[in-house]
Order: C-alpha cells, then sequence, then structure tokens
C-alpha cells in the first residue's frame, strides 16, 4: 500500500498534526508531540523554493542505486522525506530504506545537487 503522510505544524508549537493519503484518500490523521525537540529545527517549507519533484528524485535514486551498491527494481517502494531545516538554505528530498529508516541518498530540492544527508 504505498501513499504519502504529511506532517503539518503551528509555529511556535512543539504539537505535530498528521495525514495519510492512499490513491488520493485520506486514511487516517493523528496528532503527536514529540518529547525532545527535534535539531536541528524544522522550517516551515516555501513551496516555490522545490523545484524537483518526487518523480524527479525517484529517477535520480534509481540512476544512482547501483553506485550505492543497492539493486533497484521500484524506486517507488522506498520512502521520501521533504525537510526545511534550520541552517540549511533550501528544502532537501531524501530517499530512505522503509524497513530499516536508513538514508540512502540526498537531493536539494531546488537545485537538483546531491547533497549529504541532512540530519547527519
Amino acid at each position: 500500500m504505498s501513499g504519502w503522510f504529511f506532517k503539518f505544524k503551528v509555529e511556535g508549537t512543539s504539537r505535530e498534526f498528521y495525514v495519510q493519503v492512499i490513491d488520493g484518500q485520506v486514511s487516517g490523521t493523528t496528532e503527536a508531540e514529540p518529547v525532545v525537540p527535534t535539531i536541528p529545527q524544522e522550517l516551515p517549507i516555501d513551496m516555490a523554493l522545490v523545484q524537483v519533484t518526487s518523480d524527479q528524485v525517484f529517477a535520480r535514486f534509481l540512476e544512482k542505486a547501483p553506485a550505492l551498491g543497492l539493486t533497484v527494481s521500484d524506486p517507488t517502494s522506498y520512502d521520501l522525506e521533504l525537510v526545511h531545516l534550520e541552517g540549511k538554505s533550501n528544502p532537501i528530498w531524501s530517499v530512505v530504506d522503509p524497513t530499516t529508516l536508513v538514508w540512502l541518498y540526498s537531493l536539494d530540492a531546488n537545485t537538483g545537487e546531491e547533497v549529504p544527508n541532512p540530519r547527519s
């Protein structure tokens, strides 16, 4: 079952609201509050800065997979994260292994340049 999780926050509060969308339909929602603040802080994403689409991220990941030692038949079986972290000039797309939650690959969402793991 493929889909997306969207996270919404109100600036100045730690409460997060999550929405799961599968096949264009909302399939669930929940609220959460982190026990420990996220460092670096996640910033709102200005979508005008996002010039690279999720399909382009998957295509680039598929090209890069052999150099990463991965055999990938379906890149969409991996998870994507789009995040704008404090201290970064642009949002970053990351590809994550959904079973191990291990980071695999990242691109600057504005320039398309490969970047290191934004959370390390």
